[in-house]
């Protein structure tokens, strides 16, 4: 099974990006070779960084799909007649929430959802509202309510969000807030280097 990770957020690359920018103004005023050492030396320390933020991002990944195939896997155990109730884990990008999309293309490669069904979803803290899976880009039809959660729960670009079924077809929409204070702790342990 091919299962893609995402890319570093945006807001950690940018700071990346703002500290070898720095690094690369102190090495042009350099005038001193031990300093200009030292400064090298911080490259490659951001250089790491940016490899163990690709290698974090992979295991969370990992973990997060394991999670999700084990407790789909789960869910129908014991009983043969009881419905399987899906969890569907979705990586949050600038331009879905720029758009106001909910795209499902990686659970509807696995085979979790399938196009034109239907959906009635109640977000934390929204109204519910009923919509589909269409093509193209394999997205709930609705836009007006992803938009209003997106904004309601300040998601940004890097964000997971859970799609949950509850009872076949019904289903509740959350931030994944344990993938937002991962994401911090990865951050802050980042800017420490």
């Amino acid at each position: 099974m091919n299962y893609t990770i995402d890319e570093p957020t945006k807001a950690i690359e940018a700071r990346i990006e703002l500290l070898e920018d720095y690094l690369d103004h102190k090495f042009a005023e350099a005038t001193d070779a031990q300093y200009g050492r030292y400064l090298i030396k911080q490259y490659d320390r951001l250089e790491s960084a940016k490899k163990l933020l690709v290698a974090l991002q992979g295991t969370i990944e990992e973990v997060l799909l394991d999670e999700h195939l084990r407790s789909y896997r789960e869910s129908g155990r014991g009983n043969s007649t009881k419905p399987r109730l899906r969890t569907i884990s979705i990586s949050v990008t600038e331009g879905m929430i720029n758009q106001n999309l909910l795209t499902l293309t990686d659970a509807k490669k696995r085979g979790h959802v399938e196009e034109n069904e239907s959906f009635t979803i109640t977000p934390d803290g929204g109204e519910q509202f009923k919509t589909s899976l269409v093509n193209p880009g394999n997205r709930l039809q609705k836009r007006g309510p992803i938009a209003a959660f997106y904004k309601q729960h300040n998601v940004e670009d890097g964000d997971r969000v859970v799609l949950r079924e509850v009872e076949p077809s019904v289903w509740t929409l959350t931030v994944d807030e344990e993938c937002r204070k991962v994401q911090a702790a990865v951050f802050e342990e980042i800017m420490n280097l």
